[in-house]
Order: C-alpha cells, then sequence, then structure tokens
C-alpha cells in the first residue's frame, strides 16, 4: 500500500525588490533569499522537526524545534533551539489523552511558565490555571458548555477571583466557530465577533461588530477547488483595507503546491518555493 504521508518539505522565501527611486516593485526577486524552512513529519503525519534558517544583516541565524510524542500521538516535548544551542522547552502531561498540564522551562532548566488543566469526563476543559515566573499564577479561565456553545469566564488574578472579561463562543457541528461575544467584567458587550465558512470548512468570512452591530472589521477569503486560499481582502471602519491574492504556478504530481507568488493591493511582494518528499 503506498503512503501519501509527507516526509519533508523544504520551503525558500523571498521578498520582491523594490526600487527606492519610484517607491514600487521592480519585479525582479532579491538576489540574497530571506528564508528557509525545512519540516519533517512521521509517518502518522505529526511535525518531528522544523528547521528554520534567516538571512538578517547578511548574517544567517540557524534555529530548529523538535517534538517529541508518545505512541497514542500525544505530544510529549517541544524543544527550541537557537544557533545550535537549547533556548527553551516545554514538556506535556496527560491524563486519558487529555492535556492536564504543560510547563515551560529556559535553558537552564529554570520554570518560566506552567499550564494547569481541568478536564470534564467528556475530555472538554472546565478550568484552566497559568503562571509565569513573574508574575505568579496570573490567569484563571472557568468553562461551562452547552450543546455547540461554551462560556469563557477569564479571571486575570485567580486569588482574588476578579473576573476581567467573559465570552461565548458558538460552534457549527465540523466544530468551527461562528460567533463569540465579548463582554466586559459589569457584563456589557464589549464586541462580536462572526466567521462564515463554505461547505467543506473553509473559512470565508470573519467580521467584527461593535455593541450598537455597526461592522468595524472584514476580512474574506476565497479558495480553489484544492483547498488553498488564493485571495482575500481586509476593511476596518478607520479607512485601511488591504487585498491580497496567491498564484499557485507550479503544483506536484499529488497536486500540492510547490510554486506560489503573494500580491498585496496588487503589488508582488513574496515568492515561495517547496520541495516535498514523501513516504
Amino acid at each position: 500500500m503506498e503512503k501519501k504521508t509527507i516526509k519533508k518539505i523544504k520551503e525558500s522565501f523571498y521578498n520582491f525588490k523594490f526600487s527606492t527611486a519610484e517607491g514600487k516593485t521592480d519585479g525582479s526577486f532579491v538576489k540574497k533569499i530571506k528564508s528557509k524552512t525545512i519540516s519533517e513529519f512521521n509517518e502518522k503525519g505529526n511535525l518531528i522537526a522544523y528547521h528554520k534558517f534567516t538571512l538578517t544583516f547578511s548574517k544567517i541565524f540557524p534555529s530548529t524545534e523538535i517534538y517529541i510524542y508518545d505512541d497514542y500521538e500525544n505530544k510529549l516535548e517541544h524543544q527550541f533551539y537557537f544557533n545550535g544551542d537549547l533556548n527553551y522547552k516545554y514538556t506535556y502531561t496527560y491524563n486519558n489523552g487529555n492535556l492536564v498540564e504543560y510547563n515551560n522551562y529556559s535553558s537552564d532548566g529554570t520554570l518560566n511558565k506552567r499550564g494547569s488543566f481541568i478536564n470534564n469526563e467528556e475530555g472538554k476543559v472546565v478550568e484552566s490555571l497559568f503562571f509565569d515566573r513573574i508574575r505568579g499564577w496570573n490567569r484563571k479561565n472557568i468553562f461551562n458548555y452547552d450543546e455547540n456553545t461554551y462560556i469563557d469566564e477569564l479571571k486575570r488574578n485567580p486569588l482574588i477571583d476578579c473576573l476581567e472579561n467573559k465570552s461565548t463562543h458558538k460552534y457549527d457541528d465540523r466544530g468551527n466557530a461562528i460567533e463569540i461575544w465579548v463582554y466586559d467584567p459589569d457584563g456589557n458587550l464589549s464586541n462580536i465577533h462572526v466567521y462564515k465558512y463554505d461547505l467543506v470548512g473553509n473559512k470565508i468570512q470573519y467580521s467584527i461588530y461593535a455593541p450598537d452591530l455597526e461592522e468595524t472589521y472584514n476580512s474574506d477569503f476565497v479558495y480553489d477547488a484544492d483547498g488553498n486560499e488564493i485571495s482575500g481582502s481586509e476593511r476596518e471602519k478607520k479607512g485601511d483595507d488591504r487585498t491580497w491574492y496567491k498564484v499557485y504556478s507550479k503544483f506536484d504530481e499529488r497536486r500540492n503546491w510547490i510554486e506560489m507568488k503573494m500580491f498585496q493591493n496588487g503589488v508582488p511582494t513574496e515568492f515561495h518555493l517547496r520541495r516535498i518528499e514523501y513516504y
């Protein structure tokens, strides 16, 4: 049986060269590459390594992220290396497949951050607590669930039980968020986030509304037959509008794109070149 799982993706990222005389792109590529990345996956499709080489001021800065999983595909550890040295790492603990705690350590073993989670019988998080080295335990979330809906109460200081905000989240049958209503500590509506999707679950619209239901932000997304995002637009009340589109010029034999050019407001800004290896 042929394995179609992606084994490795090598991607090169270029910026377009801008003409200082006219303030517009001349359509040519920068000779020095912006960055290169290598993503490695295991046969189950989990990311196991991510290497990035960034060019800044004619110097290359390498970083590597390593991911370790158990036999049930739960992520156990996430290590981040910069210039070959361990910078920090995350460790994760599970109970019956549910995340119950994560810890972030610096390279010398100092605990920087911790997240603790309590789950109900369905495996949904009902309470979360967050700690960092500077502020101590500084955030608490309480979740209450109904059918396709949950309420998230955020408390910045769990020790004095002070409510910072409250939000109601509604989901469709696929688990996609369709509405988020955010309230301030006094129970007044702050804003509403609305999401729309196509028949296969791709997000096609995201809007933010003020309490008086005036739209303050809107974005739209368009996809091709392979599910690749090909265009989009953003509009804000203050008048900052932006449009973008992507041109996928080449695909491999399995219909994964390997060359893509991105435009913003009609001007070419990025070029991506990928090489994909399969199991």
